[in-house]
């Protein structure tokens, strides 16, 4: 089929991608319907392109792009969550290699998680928009692993970029490592995160994000734990960070982005 034409083979495995779960060519048209057939422990892949939100409840598999994430987005095209992940069997739930853009919602316009620990991997989250808390996500009660990713030019009232809050119910928090967030906006708390959970970044770059009341960088609430590990804090205003926190390794806390030993506001 695949060399008739009448059928693609959009992942290169060799079988056509309607007897595999692919989403595009002649797979599954989207992804939510990709995963409604899936089985837990599945891999789905997904083509480029422009794809749909989709909601994944009680699931354990992994939903990873073909072709990376400056050619996979899922789109919420302002008026959408783009992504809602809750609960968990098995094995975690696994985002690999998508651009979240333009999702708009109350809570997590990009995504919402509750009661779940996904990791999202290689993921850049833009454009994303919260009426109240987390911009690009809103975490509930949720543990995560956010691993090379980045959150650029998200919004919300708290959290412009993330949102954590009640306990984790899992072991761990959320951990953030080798990621970017930049030109967040929160307009009352947390430019790029507010959590009042346990939070730990590795590695991780925050830099121009800028709140209306504390945290340019992370608002960090008494009811969590904020540990920096070995992270770059730059120009967010009107502080980098507001809240304790425990600080590993060499930390930078800086309003000199360019490092000339000149503040950038001079």
């Amino acid at each position: 089929d695949i060399a008739a034409g009448s059928s693609t083979d959009l992942d290169g495995s060799g079988s056509p991608d309607e007897c595999e779960f692919v989403v595009g060519g002649t797979g599954f048209a989207t992804i939510q319907l990709a995963l409604d057939a899936a089985p837990n422990g599945a891999v789905i892949k997904v083509g480029p392109g422009s794809h749909a939100p989709f909601t994944a409840i009680n699931r354990g598999l992994t939903v990873q792009s073909i072709a990376g994430d400056t050619q996979t987005f899922i789109d919420g095209g302002n008026s959408a969550r783009a992504v809602e992940i809750s609960g968990r069997v098995g094995t975690r739930l696994t985002l690999r290699g998508f651009t979240i853009r333009n999702g708009s919602a109350a809570n997590g316009g990009g995504m919402l998680v509750t009661n779940a620990d996904p990791v999202i991997e290689n993921c850049t989250f833009s454009g994303n928009i919260a009426s109240g808390s987390g911009g690009a996500i809103h975490a509930i009660n949720s543990a995560a692993d956010i691993l090379l990713s980045s959150f650029i030019g998200n919004a919300a009232a708290n959290g412009g970029a993330i949102a954590l809050e009640g306990s984790s119910g899992i072991e761990g928090g959320m951990h953030i490592s080798s990621s970017i967030f930049r030109d967040n906006d929160a307009a009352v708390d947390g430019g790029a995160i507010m959590s009042a959970s346990d939070l730990f970044l590795l590695e991780c770059t925050l830099e121009l994000n800028a709140a209306g009341s504390l945290g340019g960088g992370v608002r960090q609430l008494d009811s969590g734990r904020l540990t920096v590990f070995t992270s770059r804090f730059c120009r967010n205003l009107p502080e980098n960070i507001s809240g304790a926190f425990t600080a590993v390794g060499d930390n930078v806390l800086s309003q000199d982005c360019n490092a000339n030993a000149v503040p950038d506001a001079c």
